[in-house]
């Protein structure tokens, strides 16, 4: 029984060490791990307020590689996308500037599925997105909100969060 007990304290431990070191960069302003949820697996990305996050995919019909960068300070910031002049007619129909359409998003949180898998990303450290699979980038402050109920729009992470496998 006591051996039970001490796994259960230790277990506990880390638990609060790791919310408190992802809590005080984020009230220190020093900077906010984003969370990366994808197919059940929650990973980090390092941002800080100005933090440039990219994600770069083929596009599944022209084969062209296509990145769109975003900034993120307290919200993710669309900014522009980089690819060649086939993607961007694939993308604006000859209609939509694309550039325009990307830089007018801001949001507390980004979704993106890929037939042909994807990589996100900032400065040196990139996460995978497999092939036919989706992920949801959002803050750690987002997610703590919505755990505590201050954030009724994004009510849905809380059930990533917990059934892993419904990404």
């Amino acid at each position: 029984m006591t051996n039970m007990v001490t796994v259960a304290l230790l277990v506990t431990m880390v638990i609060l060490l790791s919310v408190v070191l992802l809590i005080i960069p984020t009230y220190l302003d020093q900077g906010e791990p984003l969370l990366v949820i994808k197919g059940g697996v929650v990973n980090m990305l390092p941002a800080t307020c100005g933090s440039n996050i990219y994600l770069r995919f083929n596009n599944s019909l022209t084969g062209s590689q296509v990145m769109i960068m975003f900034e993120y300070c307290g919200s993710i910031e669309g900014r522009y996308m980089s690819t060649d002049s086939a993607a961007y007619e694939y993308y604006s129909m000859g209609l939509i500037d694309v550039n325009r359409s990307i830089s007018s998003y801001e949001g507390k949180y980004m979704a993106f599925c890929s037939e042909n898998g994807a990589y996100i990303g900032v400065k040196y450290l990139e996460i995978p997105l497999q092939p036919g699979s989706c992920m949801v980038v959002v803050s750690v402050r987002e997610v703590f909100k919505n755990i505590l109920g201050g954030v009724p729009d994004i009510s849905w992470i809380r059930f990533y969060l917990i059934t892993p496998a419904s990404l």
